[in-house]
């Protein structure tokens, strides 16, 4: 269990049970959180009905990248300027017939793509490429993304984005933004892809476990960081912006990057939905997948609304029945948060929470790109920003 888990669950007062305990003492906690990227089923259905977990059954739909690549590729085709925020991307070797039309007779593409095998992480076994032999033979499932060839720059250096997303329920869906998170910008300066440097991770990937590693990676030391780093803050770019092309512009960037993770989950609600059914055995009351009744439900608030005035959250709910005014800002099982105890019917109706990783990249006009979703994101804590 990650450090920063144990001591915001101490803060709160609550009791760490480990691993170790008697049966008879973890079937009576009331929260259980797992630290590992896949959750096997018979954990599910082996909570009680009091316990929470910190995972849906289902998500793996959007967090696994092949899935997140099928499920918005086809929104795509229904929705294509709802979903233009995805970058092109095959699924190979699925898609590597149709993959093989954006080359030309020689096996050269103009444009580079991005390979990410499936189940990895922290920039494994990720490559760039413009040759269409390099994907032809993988003996692995991956995904072929295009690349972002514009990226906007900090310090000459390409970025990206971990917007941090919490849902407390999948039906009604209801999912909190963190309004900060982190700027993670490469160590080498950006320059476009070619046969010379495509083979340079810490100029083409933002991973932090990739450039880290790098000594040019700038720690921004201190009692008090002052983004000056390698890692920044989200609302020190929003600030930047705001003073470099107005007000508009960065609210503008940041209700766009809120819509990008609430389209997203809807991707796979009907899935979610059926998933959390089957495990939960929910009454089939609770649910609708009718696309019609999930359009007409949507309400955001706006990150300068006056239904929330905390200045880190804000709220993206699919949900007629509580009044905005009564929305939690933050969620915990049932315990008391935020002054007030949690309203009883979100309490009852669902057994699961989670919180995404998801990495936003943005290009020099400011319009942002989805990258992937993550819903085991580092917990890792070996820097003040962290």
């Amino acid at each position: 269990l990650y450090s920063v888990v144990k001591r915001c669950a101490q803060s709160l007062g609550w009791k760490l049970i480990g691993e170790e305990a008697p049966e008879k003492v973890k079937k009576n906690c009331h929260v259980l959180w797992v630290d590992r990227s896949f959750v096997n089923d018979k954990l599910f259905l082996s909570i009680q009905p009091w316990q929470r977990i910190n995972h849906f059954p289902g998500m793996t739909n959007i967090c696994r990248k092949t899935r997140l690549a099928q499920s918005l590729e086809l929104m795509k085709k229904r929705f294509p300027r709802e979903y233009s925020f995805y970058p092109t991307t095959y699924v190979l070797p699925q898609n590597l017939v149709s993959f093989k039309n954006v080359f030309s007779s020689n096996g050269q593409s103009k444009v580079a793509y991005i390979i990410k095998p499936d189940g990895s992480a922290q920039g494994k076994g990720i490559f760039l490429t413009k040759c269409i032999d390099d994907v032809e033979n993988l003996n692995m499932m991956c995904v072929a993304q295009q690349y972002i060839r514009n990226p906007l720059l900090i310090d000459k250096k390409k970025f990206d984005l971990r917007i941090y997303v919490l849902t407390t329920s999948c039906s009604p869906l209801r999912i909190y933004l963190f309004r900060d998170g982190l700027v993670r910008i490469c160590t080498e300066e950006y320059k476009a892809p070619n046969s010379t440097n495509m083979d340079d991770k810490c100029m083409h990937l933002t991973n932090y476990a990739v450039n880290k590693r790098s000594e040019k990676y700038e720690r921004d030391e201190g009692s008090n960081f002052n983004n000056l780093g390698s890692k920044r803050s989200i609302s020190w770019l929003l600030n930047s912006l705001s003073k470099e092309r107005g007000d508009d512009a960065a609210k503008g960037l940041w209700a766009k990057v809120g819509d990008i993770c609430v389209m997203s989950i809807i991707s796979i609600l009907p899935t979610l939905q059926r998933e959390y059914n089957a495990v939960f055995k929910k009454n089939k009351q609770w649910f609708s997948t009718g696309s019609s009744s999930t359009e007409s439900s949507i309400r955001t608030t706006s990150s300068d609304s006056n239904e929330s005035d905390c200045p880190m959250h804000k709220v993206l709910d699919i949900d007629n029945e509580t009044p905005p005014q009564n929305r939690p800002i933050c969620s915990s099982s049932g315990d008391a948060y935020n002054g007030q105890r949690m309203p009883a019917h979100e309490a009852s109706t669902s057994r699961c929470f989670e919180i995404l990783g998801i990495d936003i990249m943005i290009d020099d006009q400011l319009t942002p790109y989805l990258i992937e979703v993550n819903h085991l994101p580092s917990w890792g804590t070996d820097s003040l920003i962290d």
